[in-house]
C-alpha cells in the first residue's frame, strides 16, 4: 500500500497502534504520520492521539472506510430541533 494523505486504515486489537480508525495525516520520509479519528467500536473521536509508524508497518493495518462519510447536518440538527420543540412546549410558549 503506497498510502496517500487522507486514506484510512484500521488497527485491530494485535496491531501496531492502539485499536481503532485512522487517517492518514502525513507521510514524509520512511514513516507514515496516523491520527485516529475513531475508536475500536467505530464511533467518531475527536481528540484522537498521533501515531507514528514505518511504511513496512502500515500493511500490517487494513483499509477502513472514512468514519465521516454518510454523516449529514440534518443527523445533527434534526435532534437539536426536536429539544428546542420539547423545550418550548415544556415552557408553555
Amino acid at each position: 500500500m503506497t498510502p496517500e494523505v487522507y486514506d484510512h486504515v484500521r488497527a485491530g486489537p494485535d496491531g501496531p497502534v492502539p485499536e481503532g480508525v485512522y487517517r492518514v495525516v502525513g507521510t514524509g520520509g520512511d514513516g507514515v504520520t496516523l491520527l485516529q479519528v475513531a475508536d475500536e467500536r467505530g464511533r467518531r473521536v475527536h481528540s484522537g492521539p498521533v501515531e507514528r509508524v514505518e511504511r513496512e508497518t502500515l500493511a500490517a493495518l487494513d483499509p477502513a472506510e472514512n468514519p465521516d462519510d454518510g454523516v449529514s447536518l440534518s443527523a445533527v440538527l434534526d435532534p437539536v430541533a426536536a429539544y428546542v420543540t420539547a423545550l418550548r412546549h415544556w415552557l408553555g410558549l
